[in-house]
Parts: structure tokens; sequence; C-alpha cells
């Protein structure tokens, strides 16, 4: 999963998550394979973000990039379906 972050201050990369459930499992019923759950963090990378992390009080600037985007591309377009 790639989750896009803006306005915190996280380390870009791929980050195992520890589960403590899945590791109970894991050692009750001793598993032969256990995939784990890898995150991959990207700072402002949003178009190929899965999840976009972003603190309450910097959502306006991502309403405003999200605008701005729409905007560009409806300039772009001919007369048609999509444009109307």
């Amino acid at each position: 999963m790639k989750i896009g972050f803006t306005g915190i201050d996280l380390q870009e990369g791929k980050t195992k998550y520890k589960d403590e459930t899945l590791i109970a499992l894991e050692t009750k019923d001793k598993a032969k394979k256990v995939s784990p759950f890898f995150a991959e963090f990207i700072k402002d990378e949003f178009v190929q973000s899965d999840v976009i992390v972003v603190p309450k009080n910097n959502i306006l600037d991502l309403l405003i990039l999200d605008m701005d985007k729409t905007e560009r591309r409806l300039s772009k377009l001919d007369e048609g379906d999509e444009k109307s």
C-alpha cells in the first residue's frame, strides 16, 4: 500500500507493519508461511498513492491542489461529454 503524506514529519520509504494479532496467530498456529503487511510512505506523491494523510489544518492545501488539476484538465478539453 502506498501512503502519500504532507505536513507530517514521517520518514519516506517502505515500512513493515508489526501486527501483534498476526504475530500471536503465527505463534499459536505454527503457520508454515506468513506474509507481513508493508506500507510505503511517499511525500507529496498523491497521484500514485492509495491513501493520503494530511493534518486537519492542511486539508485546504490538498483541496486547492485538486481544484487546480481539475481546472487545468477542463481547460484542455474540447466540447464533449466529459466537459458538460
